[in-house]
């Protein structure tokens, strides 16, 4: 099957609609924040929230040559969601600029988290604004807030009551849009400054999913990658990722609203800047409550099934990745466990080493049988900060294959994790890649009579002390390719040793790390 068609087909499972919420979830207080904001909520009973949101018209403003469109980002969206005995609330507001000091000091007043407040449409006539802003306690803490705020802005919304649950509710605009236009694009080209016409069939198709239409403007939703604070993702708490279509099917410009983890941002970046996206703004998507989320806005232009097609490859892609990171930790089936974990003692050959070393003694590592079996550093040794220490064997000769490791940083004040070292000559000649949840990069070297020298890294990463992760290192000759969590890649080109050598653990300095086991498949040369 040819790549884009995999990529459609992967992305049909994205969907438009997030994966629903436990039946048992409880609903918000519907009544009291009805009543408060004077406006009937849109229920998505399968997500367990309640979603206000108004489209902002007569605003009259112009961008780029054409005028803005609703569904381009002129929204007012406020969701609340149950979060045990409290309730979340999100909200996304455009402002005019006559509006901003009383919305934001209002809300600010009302003990709601200021998440962001960044231009929309950058150079607009007249200037337009977005209010991004979260809250964490009871409905009564915030709702009046809120309410506050809506009113400042709009009166309150026609009282008919839209429901919809996670099967349709990405279609809840139907009642209040246009009818559709014809599925099929329209052979004339529309002109930049004339009403935008998209033709949505083409992109649902593309997507999976239905469009929200209003104005000839087709706008997706779907959920990041992940929820507030563990929840589960949803696409109406702030944390999503919205496509706003506008002008025509063959001139047409996508506006991208995206939440991204920042190990993702790096990709997401340089696959849209290559087709020639402009970015608008880099925020954090959720202060104090996920560090992790970057919300990213990104503006791209050319014919609408090719940007969707885009939008909807990097969907596809970024979910397979994310299933594969959540999937348990398997052990090889091809491979050979050589540490010896689950045994009484170290398989032979197993000892103590460092570069660089601050004195005689070496570091200690024992095994524990519970909760897991591993081995565990129990004491880092005479260490300073330029000290490597390794628990290596250098009777195991590895020249090409691939090596895994099961590896958890424990502790330390100066440094923490660590990884593999391969192809090891002696204790200061050797490959090494590791992982440092400190400073949260994943870096691969090669060390030389001691001198470590960077080859290649990857850098703002969201993994963290306690926690498990996977080492892959695979090496053909010359070409070395580092894994670390089945995700983040590392491929160099490096000769500095090119015999077989031994396999070992590193780490630096004071960390302490526990060790799940090391596996050898198809390559390694017994001395």
């Amino acid at each position: 099957m040819p790549r884009i068609a995999l990529l459609l087909a992967a992305a049909s499972f994205v969907g438009c609609v997030s994966s629903p919420l436990p039946a048992q979830q409880p609903l918000p207080d519907q009544p009291y924040l009805e009543a408060t904001l004077k406006r009937k909520a849109l229920l998505i009973a399968d997500e367990g929230i309640l979603h206000f949101y108004s489209w902002r018209r007569g605003l009259d403003a112009s961008w780029q040559g054409r005028p803005v469109e609703i569904f381009e980002g002129t929204a007012l969206r406020v969701s609340f969601q149950k979060h045990g005995d409290e309730c979340l609330v999100a909200g996304q507001l455009t402002l005019a600029a006559d509006e901003v000091v009383p919305v934001i000091a209002g809300l600010a007043e009302g003990g709601l988290r200021i998440a962001s407040f960044v231009p929309r449409f950058p150079g607009s006539a007249p200037a337009l604004y977005e209010l991004r802003f979260f809250g964490e306690g009871a409905e009564q803490d915030f709702a009046p807030a809120v309410a506050e705020a809506f009113n400042r802005i709009v009166p309150p919304l026609s009282t008919t009551s839209r429901t919809a649950n996670a099967a349709n509710a990405n279609a809840s605009a139907a009642t209040t849009t246009p009818s559709k236009a014809p599925e099929q694009p329209s052979p004339v080209t529309l002109s930049a400054a004339g009403p935008s016409q998209i033709h949505e069939g083409p992109l649902e198709d593309v997507f999976g999913c239905k469009a929200e239409v209003k104005d000839g403007v087709a706008l997706f939703r779907f959920a990041a990658s992940k929820g507030l604070l563990g929840g589960q993702p949803t696409s109406r708490m702030g944390v999503a990722v919205f496509a706003g279509f506008a002008g025509g099917d063959e001139a047409a410009r996508v506006r991208l609203d995206w939440t991204v983890e920042r190990r993702d941002l790096a990709a997401l970046l340089r696959k849209f800047g290559a087709a020639g996206f402009e970015i608008e703004s880099i925020v954090a998507a959720a202060p104090a409550m996920d560090d992790e989320l970057l919300q990213v806005v990104m503006v791209g232009a050319g014919k609408a099934v090719e940007l969707a097609r885009l939008v909807a490859g990097d969907l596809a892609q970024r979910r397979e990745a994310r299933l594969a990171f959540e999937r348990p930790f398997v052990a090889p089936a091809n491979g050979v466990e050589v540490l010896g974990v689950g045994g009484n003692t170290l398989a032979a050959g197993w000892v103590s080493g460092a570069t660089h070393p601050s004195g005689p003694q070496r570091a200690v590592w024992g095994l524990q049988k519970a909760p897991e079996p591993a081995a565990m550093m129990t004491d880092p040794g005479q260490w300073s900060g330029r000290t490597f220490n390794l628990l290596w064997n250098p009777t195991i000769r590895f020249r090409d294959g691939k090596l895994t490791l099961r590896m958890r940083a424990d502790q330390g004040r100066v440094d923490q994790g660590g990884g593999l070292i391969w192809r090891a000559k002696d204790e200061n000649n050797y490959y090494v890649t590791r992982f440092n949840p400190l400073e949260q990069d994943f870096r691969v070297y090669h060390v030389v009579d001691g001198v470590r020298t960077q080859i290649k890294a990857f850098g703002q990463l969201p993994y963290r002390s306690q926690d498990w992760f996977t080492i892959e290192v695979e090496q053909r000759g010359n070409t070395i390719r580092c894994v670390l969590n089945g995700r983040e890649t590392l491929e160099v080109e490096d000769a500095h040793f090119p015999d077989a050598g031994g396999i070992g653990v590193w780490s630096k300095a004071d960390s302490q790390c526990s060790i799940a086991g090391i596996w050898i498949e198809a390559g390694p040369e017994a001395k």
